[in-house]
């Protein structure tokens, strides 16, 4: 078992994330735009997900997997292909007990899941 600062806490296949401290992340969106850079990947006029650009080391956003060149296509099964999408899904983060992420890294679909205690 990996313990980091118990704020998050990963056993064999499951992550546990501490709610105060995904919490301190949602009441601040500064500090959401200070460890991670995204832009919107677009096809025509549609978006399709949003590419990270950027993760600073030891934020929550690194901890919970997510890498420069990462495709986010979806949290808890809800596409994001608008800005509205991704902040629905931030401002009902404080509601979610289970965090599905669905990721394009290097061409490969991927889920990132974490359970929020």
């Amino acid at each position: 078992m990996k313990n980091l600062k118990q704020n998050i806490i990963v056993k064999d296949d499951l992550v546990k994330v501490n709610r105060n401290y995904l919490n301190s992340y949602v009441q601040d969106i500064d500090k959401v735009w200070n460890n991670i850079s995204i832009k919107e990947i677009k096809i025509g006029d549609k978006i399709e997900g949003f590419k990270v650009l950027e993760v600073n080391q030891n934020s929550v956003f690194e901890k919970l997997g997510l890498k420069a060149n990462d495709v986010i296509k979806s949290i808890n099964n809800n596409s994001l292909n608008s800005y509205a999408d991704a902040f629905n899904v931030y401002n009902n983060i404080g509601d979610t007990k289970y965090l599905n992420i669905e990721i394009l890294r290097n061409n490969e679909v991927m889920e990132l899941n974490y359970e929020i205690d």
